[in-house]
């Protein structure tokens, strides 16, 4: 069975809004140790996001597993294959 580990890296955290819901289950990482992950879950096309920061920029692609198009940004590790939420709840890493 995969282990899963919902994380963050370090500048999501530094980003993101001091409410927001994920905080509540990720673990932050270093992207260097975000990069030996397997999957990088993204957002679907076309559902609202926050913006990013002045020096990132949206990267759209296909779920690894599905072809949906998604959406993550160019700041995100390089390493992980880029899932859509679906296929990762699909997985088991919803649980």
């Amino acid at each position: 069975m995969p282990k899963f580990i919902n994380a963050i890296t370090t500048r999501t955290d530094a980003e993101w809004p001091a409410d927001h819901p994920l905080r509540q289950v990720a673990r932050v990482l270093t992207n260097t140790q975000a990069e030996n992950a397997d999957f990088l879950i993204c957002t679907n096309a076309g559902v609202p996001r926050l913006p990013p920061a002045p020096d990132d920029h949206e990267i759209f692609t296909t779920c690894c597993k599905c072809s949906t198009a998604i959406v993550h940004r160019a700041s995100a590790p390089k390493g992980p294959a880029p899932i859509c939420l679906g296929c990762w709840e699909k997985l088991g890493g919803a649980e």
